[in-house]
């Protein structure tokens, strides 16, 4: 009944007739031919028939065997979670929502998906949803990954997404830089911090006083970020003495647990808590909100600017892997601006402050034409450290 099928629904598409020949013959589909068709011969009529039944049986077969990234993205995230964690694996569920999970291009054959299709694509996305370097890096490497997948189950034999390059930076859409005092504590904001901290310790004895900020599927886990990351910390006195009190809070209220920050029923806290304690201390000292990732800028930051250690020693200390990194995103003046006009200016005028003692002993007719130089240092004054106090104002 399934031939008779199939050969009725051929016929639909194209007869079969015996040709002056005497063979048999009949027009499969064929896109790359004229028409989309290709003509097929055979001597009896059974012969030809047999063939047709055989072409559309596999043709079904690769239909249902075709591979999109709709399909594979369950099996692959599945495997995402065996080869690195629940918690990677949560994020690439939240990229393929956010990007792909609504798009045309995951039901398409990734057969048929070729590099400039995924290109153009990844083009609609960055303008759809605005996307930066750094956004468009992190949509771009699912795919990546999803086709080396399809790469190693032999559904295809290269990753196009890999292949996708020259895609102009002015395409993307880079978010504003953050103000220094975005980034870091300013002037004498760590110490008021502090300060602060030790007054709602003494008031409250505890800083999470509720401890309800978990988060169900985050764990603890017995290794850093990278290989850079086990190193040995310094610790300052002021570190050891904050760490002392930690100890004799937790053995005050019998707490008997591996890690130091605990709430009320000795269980650890989660950073959220931490993070939410932190914009109560902005708030109270009248800094702008900073999360306890600015601590690390800062301490960071002024280790650089002492110039008291090396890079290779600031770079042990923040667990990355080259210098590189800690200059590009850890290195911000901790000082305000106005604190920073003394350097300005004193760059700005290190040789010209030292002209005027040695004026007595030019040449008579210099000296007659001094106004020329007074006319001269004006001008410079004006046109360099006029507008830098102007934008401290």
């Amino acid at each position: 009944m399934n031939h008779k099928k199939i050969l009725t629904q051929h016929e639909q598409f194209c007869s079969i007739w015996q040709a002056t020949d005497g063979r048999f013959k009949t027009k499969l589909p064929d896109e790359s031919k004229p028409g989309g068709k290709r003509l097929i011969a055979k001597t009896s009529r059974a012969d030809l028939e047999k063939f047709i039944i055989e072409w559309y049986k596999l043709k079904q077969g690769r239909k249902e065997n075709t591979q999109t990234m709709k399909s594979l993205f369950p099996e692959w995230l599945k495997y995402k979670m065996i080869d690195s964690s629940k918690a990677n694996a949560a994020k690439l569920q939240w990229v393929w929502n956010k990007y792909y999970a609504d798009s045309d291009i995951i039901d398409m054959n990734i057969e048929k998906i070729d590099v400039i299709t995924i290109k153009s694509w990844y083009l609609k996305v960055i303008g759809k949803h605005k996307l930066s370097s750094k956004r468009y890096k992190e949509m771009k490497s699912l795919a990546n990954m999803l086709f080396d997948f399809a790469v190693e189950k032999r559904f295809v034999t290269i990753n196009v997404s890999r292949n996708v390059h020259g895609i102009s930076s002015k395409k993307y859409t880079e978010p504003p830089r953050k103000e220094i005092t975005e980034q870091v504590y300013i002037d004498n904001e760590e110490q008021l911090i502090l300060k602060q901290a030790e007054i709602q310790y003494r008031k409250t004895h505890y800083i999470d006083k509720n401890g309800k900020f978990y988060t169900k599927g985050y764990s603890i886990v017995p290794y850093p970020k990278t290989e850079a990351g086990k190193r040995d910390v310094f610790l300052s006195m002021r570190a050891k003495k904050y760490l002392a009190m930690i100890l004799e809070h937790n053995r005050q209220n019998g707490f008997d647990s591996e890690y130091l920050f605990l709430d009320k029923n000795d269980q650890r806290i989660h950073e959220f808590s931490v993070n939410n304690a932190l914009r109560n201390l902005n708030s109270k000292i009248g800094t702008n909100q900073k999360s306890n990732h600015k601590i690390r800028k800062t301490c960071i930051s002024k280790m650089i600017s002492s110039k008291k250690l090396t890079n290779e020693e600031i770079r042990m200390f923040a667990g990355h892997e080259d210098f590189a990194t800690t200059e590009k995103f850890y290195e911000f003046p901790t000082d305000s601006m106005i604190k920073r006009a003394a350097a300005f200016e004193a760059a700005l005028f290190s040789g010209i402050h030292n002209l005027f003692p040695f004026l007595h002993i030019l040449h008579p007719h210099f000296l007659r034409n001094l106004n020329s130089l007074n006319f001269f240092m004006y001008h410079f004054y004006f046109c360099t450290v006029c507008p830098v106090r102007h934008f401290i104002r």
